[in-house]
């Protein structure tokens, strides 16, 4: 599965359904996808999605 994930990244013309409905059935690429996702999210948080006690930036 991991295989097949990495040929549809390399495709260009690969569709987001199409990597979604591949990623979703594998547990650990869909909890690896999630954690980089919402790390990333907390990287470049926005105002209204920061701690509301942490100082402004």
């Amino acid at each position: 599965m991991v295989l097949q994930l990495l040929e549809m990244l390399r495709d260009e013309d690969a569709s987001m359904d199409a990597l979604t409905r591949l990623a979703r059935n594998d547990p650990v690429i869909t909890s690896g996808i999630l954690a980089t996702a919402n790390r990333l999210r907390r990287i470049n948080a926005q105002p209204d999605l920061q701690d509301p006690s942490s100082p402004p930036r």
